[in-house]
């Protein structure tokens, strides 16, 4: 039950914090929105700050899911597992978009330890990225000159679709974007001589 409060707090905060920004907003605005009273508000959490952290939390445990996850599809061939990674990752920052805006917006209001293991889960997830396409440039399936830029543009990609998303959404669904993406990024490093 505190977890399942937490994350309502975390989603109902970052909507808040995108919207008004995170210093402008107050405490009674985020109980609010969180459909509790101040007091119960302040039986989960200390702090604005700790509410940020709680955010941060629940992007970088859903992040640590995505890792996970990725982690099975290393018997896959690497473009199958190259796609469903993908999907997967993007699917995610469409569930979380707020908190993913939030996160970039707000990273300096961070404690420095947060801030450090945010950073830490954005290698982890850049690392997921760049063993497949290791693994397929070994198997010849991709040519890809910088691996670890490859896979940071991976990340990224996936990323401004919660940035961008007032253009983006006008244009695509997710399925779509996630369609077209996949197919950029394969036409880029899909080794020709195969």
């Amino acid at each position: 039950m505190v977890n399942l409060r937490r994350e309502q707090i975390a989603r109902s905060a970052a909507l808040l914090f995108v919207k008004k920004g995170y210093d402008k907003a107050s405490i009674r605005e985020i109980a609010k929105v969180c459909h509790m009273s101040i007091g119960t508000l302040y039986h989960y959490v200390g702090t604005k700050e700790d509410i940020l952290s709680l955010v941060f939390d629940y992007v970088m445990a859903r992040e640590a899911q995505f890792t996970a996850i990725i982690s099975s599809y290393d018997i896959l061939p690497p473009t199958e597992a190259l796609q469903k990674a993908i999907e997967n990752y993007y699917r995610g920052i469409d569930d979380i978009q707020d908190m993913v805006l939030l996160a970039y917006q707000e990273s300096k209001n961070l404690q420095q330890k947060v801030r450090e293991r945010t950073f830490e889960q954005e290698i982890n997830i850049i690392k997921v990225f760049e063993e497949i396409l290791a693994r397929g440039c070994e198997t010849g399936e991709f040519k890809v000159s910088d691996i670890t830029l490859a896979a940071n543009n991976i990340r990224v990609i996936g990323d401004t679709w919660a940035f961008n998303r007032w253009l983006l959404a006008k244009r695509y669904t997710i399925e779509e974007y996630i369609r077209e993406q996949t197919n950029l990024i394969l036409d880029g490093i899909r080794s020709h001589s195969r």
